[in-house]
């Protein structure tokens, strides 16, 4: 799917975005980890109450091969916008998420993630969040906030 869109986009990846809630988030995430066809990173990406669902091995790590270090600077040149509800029952799958993404992903370096988790929140898309998803997406589009 990134493929067939980038290449109706005359090939430039920058101009793709993928998100989802949920499941959706989960395969975003994963879309996400496993990219590594075009030399610009993806216009962005963002899940809603998702998290990875890859095991270790279903995705290329972060490493010192020169391959490996032009997939790890396309992940964290890729804006992404990551959101919880912290009274989710998988918040736990969430924190490891975030660890994994901190550490192998942005390697504690966050200018492109946008993490944004609330208290209250269980299993769903709140108000709040929507409004900070069109903050984050506003720039991306070229659009006035």
């Amino acid at each position: 799917m990134v493929q067939t869109e980038t290449e109706a986009l005359g090939g430039d990846a920058s101009k793709v975005m993928i998100g989802g809630f949920s499941q959706g988030g989960v395969l975003s995430l994963a879309v996400y980890l496993r990219y590594k066809e075009y030399d610009k990173p993806l216009g962005g990406v963002f899940s809603l109450s998702g998290m990875q669902g890859l095991e270790k091995g279903n995705y290329d790590a972060s490493g010192t091969s020169r391959s490996q270090k032009t997939i790890t600077k396309l992940r964290s040149d890729t804006p992404l916008f990551t959101y919880y509800g912290k009274a989710d029952k998988s918040y736990k799958g969430a924190q490891a998420t975030y660890k994994m993404l901190n550490d192998k992903v942005y390697r504690g370096k966050r200018e492109n993630w946008t993490r944004f988790d609330v208290d209250d929140a269980e299993h769903k898309i709140t108000l709040e969040t929507l409004v900070e998803l069109r903050k984050w997406l506003g720039p991306l589009q070229g659009m006035s906030q």
